[in-house]
């Protein structure tokens, strides 16, 4: 199976977006120094205790962010915020599943935190991984020896956060560009967001 998790619950998932249309929550990016992907400062990072409206200007507008980089948290319009760690090498022990001998392993952490009103469920979270200039798929790597794999289980409440980590085996031959997706919930209206990088 290669990096995503869940595959009967996803194709569902699709079949329901078709049915319900695509789309979903959109949100902003806001970086580990606590700016904004477009290189503007949130109130508390800028000192004020509350953000304040973009000047008047007579220059183009900046385009909204595609992505993210890793570090960088994307928050949901309903307060719900995903934020994909610094990604690493990673060596999988002798005992674990998904890893080929050559291939390069790496290790992230996801966070969730629950922003919102309601309570959070976990189950539904992907995270697919993509790797080198033709977008290759990894492949998932299980590791209960490092504690590596498993993913995210149970609900998070509102004001609580959750955490996983993660490993994949990346493709032979595959460098440079690395795309982390991280998709909250298929089944409802959460739009996958992605995290975009380079190899360790």
């Amino acid at each position: 199976m290669r990096s995503r998790v869940l595959l009967p619950v996803v194709c569902a998932a699709a079949a329901l977006a078709l049915l319900t249309g695509c789309g979903g929550k959109t949100g902003t990016v806001s970086m580990p120094d606590g700016g904004t992907a477009d290189g503007s400062a949130t109130g508390a990072a800028a000192g004020t205790g509350a953000a304040k409206p973009p000047a008047a200007s007579s220059a183009p507008a900046e385009k909204k962010a595609a992505t993210a980089v890793f570090g960088a948290t994307y928050t949901y319009t309903d307060g719900l915020a995903v934020t994909v760690s610094q990604v690493s090498r990673f060596t999988p022990s002798d005992t674990s599943a998904g890893s080929h001998p050559g291939d390069t392993a790496i290790i992230l952490t996801v966070k969730i935190h629950n922003g919102t009103a309601k309570t959070f469920d976990t189950g539904l979270v992907t995270v697919d991984v993509k790797a080198g200039a033709e977008g290759e798929a990894a492949q998932a790597v299980f590791d209960s020896e490092k504690g590596v794999g498993e993913g995210f289980s149970g609900t998070v409440v509102p004001g609580s956060s959750a955490t996983a980590r993660f490993a994949w085996d990346i493709p032979k031959g595959a460098t440079g560009r690395l795309d982390v997706e991280v998709s909250p919930d298929l089944a409802t209206d959460y739009a996958g967001w992605h995290w975009v990088g380079q190899l360790p």
